[in-house]
């Protein structure tokens, strides 16, 4: 346990303790007087038998950091995460932050350093079109998220006491809803679209509400449109992975994602990055998605042309066996179909949307449709949560809420107002029918 020592007139809490590193320490506490030292030696010893008791450390933001990005996120990251929130703190928390200790970083540290951020340069002020000069709310807001993230694995590791992140003043953040084209909007892109990839990706995208990266990984092998399936209504996909181009040098770090093929690249220089097809976003967890008709007839239309290109072809074609791909077979990227899907809008002078905001639309086309059936519109769109459902798509939950308020209207409240004014006609034929009651009725309301 602690002792009390004195040394040159000043009084010292003396104990051991095993460091965050598994080595054994001794710790020497300094106090300003005799009484200090009792409390303070009372104060760790209970802490001990309580079992929460902390060990002291100087080890500082950075480092732990560094441990956390090492045992937590390799393990639950994706790839775009992984480089996404390295980057948060390559530029925004280890210049700031990194050298304070992690054991004496307060709340009021927190409401400092959020403060600070608020008046620092955006890494991509100059670099990125449209860039912020200073941090925006929103990346402030993802600095938090994964600080608190990294707390919460802290207190887990018993290297802090509590989660500094936990309800600190974040910068108003206004959100703003993704700009979508309506399902009459959308019938007359496709009437006026001559880009046949193009027009696929947008039947497919908003009937069966899919990512460009998943759409873009689609293999025939789990596209179900035989006879036998069109014969049981059960037309379908099989979505279970996602195109992506990533950093090389991730391949082999990260655990979470699963890389199922890597495609040569298509430049003459050397490259950093390569496309893949890996596992989902998510979950990983593979999702069926049920097709309409016409789409289907799409689809069996569009094998049948490739499978003609590929005799002609011959060797030269590249089978990897994708759905979307160039006549040659090789694989097409999101930036391509993202300039197809801009040049399209900006020739037809189309309402300016962005291709994921497709996906949106199917969303909420198919919310209205099942009457905000939420939970088989998640099975669709492959969201963690049928929460996240709620919070994108709540206005069009919100629609059906005003219609319901229509319909307590004619159902109730009109209904009922019809019922009195029936009752006072019933009275009145009856008054005009009988004498001897309507003179009763006279005497009475002259009264």
């Amino acid at each position: 346990m602690a002792s009390i020592t004195n040394r040159k007139g000043k009084y010292y809490v003396v104990y051991w303790f095993d460091s965050f590193d598994g080595k054994r320490k001794q710790k020497w506490e300094q106090c300003e007087n005799y009484e200090e030292a009792i409390f303070k030696k009372k104060k760790i010893e209970d802490e001990v038998n309580n079992q929460v008791f902390l060990a002291p450390s100087n080890q500082t933001i950075r480092e732990f950091l560094e441990t956390f990005v090492e045992l937590y996120g390799t393990k639950h990251w994706g790839f775009n995460n992984y480089k996404a929130n390295t980057g948060l703190l390559n530029n925004y928390v280890y210049p700031l932050i990194g050298d304070k200790k992690i054991q004496s970083f307060s709340t009021l540290n927190v409401d400092q350093y959020i403060n600070k951020l608020t008046k620092t340069k955006n890494v991509n002020y100059g670099v990125r079109k449209n860039a912020p000069q200073y941090v925006s709310p929103n990346t402030i807001k993802s600095v938090v998220k994964l600080l608190r993230c990294a707390w919460r694995q802290a207190l887990r590791w018993e290297v802090v006491k509590k989660n500094v992140f936990i309800d600190c003043n974040l910068p108003y953040c206004e959100s703003k809803e993704r700009e979508i084209w309506t399902a009459t909007e959308i019938q007359h892109a496709l009437e006026i679209c001559e880009d046949q990839i193009l027009y696929l990706c947008i039947n497919l995208s908003f009937s069966c509400s899919l990512r460009i990266g998943e759409l873009l990984a689609l293999t025939w092998d789990n596209v179900f449109i035989d006879d036998e399936d069109f014969e049981k209504d059960n037309t379908r996909l099989i979505i279970d992975k996602q195109f992506v181009r990533i950093d090389k040098e991730m391949i082999g770090v990260l655990t979470k994602d699963e890389i199922y093929k890597q495609f040569d690249t298509q430049l003459k220089r050397e490259c950093k990055t390569v496309l893949v097809l890996k596992s989902l976003k998510m979950n990983g967890k593979a999702r069926t998605v049920w097709i309409p008709r016409t789409v289907a007839y799409m689809l069996k239309e569009w094998k049948k042309k490739q499978n003609d290109i590929k005799k002609k072809l011959g060797s030269i074609y590249d089978d990897n066996n994708l759905v979307i791909c160039f006549e040659d077979g090789k694989p097409i990227e999101k930036t391509n179909i993202d300039k197809r899907f801009k040049r399209f809008i900006k020739v037809n002078n189309l309402r300016e949307v962005v291709f994921h905001s497709l996906r949106h639309s199917s969303a909420t086309y198919k919310l209205k449709l099942s009457k905000g059936d939420i939970k088989a519109t998640q099975g669709d769109t492959g969201h963690k949560s049928a929460d996240m459902i709620t919070k994108r798509y709540a206005h069009i939950i919100d629609e059906d809420r005003k219609v319901n308020a229509t319909k307590f209207e004619d159902e109730f409240y009109a209904s009922k107002e019809n019922e009195e004014k029936d009752d006072a006609s019933e009275l009145l034929d009856i008054l005009k029918n009988n004498d001897a009651l309507r003179e009763q009725l006279k005497k009475m309301l002259s009264l």
